[in-house]
């Protein structure tokens, strides 16, 4: 295992609040990051990404989510991580411009992981649509049995695992697995995506895998990374 998938890594899916649209929600949600970087705590942190997510195709409008944005940050180590928490100096600062940034407060759409890197996913200068999955554990075998058709284009794979929740009643954010795929394009993403949906209503035909697709924009990372 490497120093990076030692690192813990918070997940969060999104909606905008409200009173937001789609396109005045990117820049709202830019300035509630900037906010956060600009504390003292954020010395913790190690690499901050956001996923703006795009508008599925009408033939895949009953696979892909409506969230509306997917964030990423990893913490530089476990003790950094203990670290960002036992600061409080901002955190009723950053709750209370979560509540005019999002439809709900991230700590209810969130999870801490572990990450493993596959396929080392392409650098932020890279054009790449990345498709991100929330997956059950009744799935895997599923996934398994897709994994070989399913890598036509991809140029990146990272799956997460969540780590023990730190506070009583779990995660907001409730799934076994958080799989990220990138892809050279997004046609290979959308086919990425069916072929996903499918394996999965198989196992799960009641439910269905929470799928998204973004275009992932970094916004941080410490010097040395």
């Amino acid at each position: 295992m490497t120093t990076a998938e030692l690192r813990p890594k918070l997940i969060y899916l999104t909606r905008r609040h409200p009173a937001l649209t789609r396109t005045g929600f990117t820049p709202r949600w830019r300035e509630h990051g900037a906010l956060g970087m600009s504390r003292p705590r954020w010395s913790n942190i190690a690499r901050y990404t956001h996923g703006d997510v795009l508008e599925p195709p009408a033939a895949l409008r009953d696979v892909l989510s409506d969230h509306d944005g997917i964030g990423l940050i990893w913490h530089r180590s476990p003790a950094h991580r203990a670290a960002h928490l036992a600061d409080t100096t901002s955190r009723g600062e950053m709750e209370a411009d979560e509540l005019a940034t999002f439809a709900e407060p991230i700590v209810r759409h969130c999870l801490l992981a572990r990450e493993t890197i596959l396929i080392p996913p392409p650098s932020s200068t890279d054009i790449a649509t990345k498709l991100t999955c929330f997956h059950w554990a009744s799935e895997r075998e599923a996934l398994r049995r897709a994994d070989s058709t399913k890598q036509s284009g991809v140029s990146g794979h990272v799956i997460n695992e969540p780590l023990p929740p730190e506070r009583p009643g779990g995660w907001g954010l409730s799934c076994d697995l958080v799989e990220e795929l990138w892809f050279d394009s997004r046609a290979a993403a959308v086919c990425g995506a069916q072929i996903l949906s499918a394996a999965t209503k198989r196992v799960r035909p009641d439910g269905r895998t929470v799928m998204v697709l973004s275009n992932e924009v970094e916004l941080y990372r410490a010097t040395g990374e």
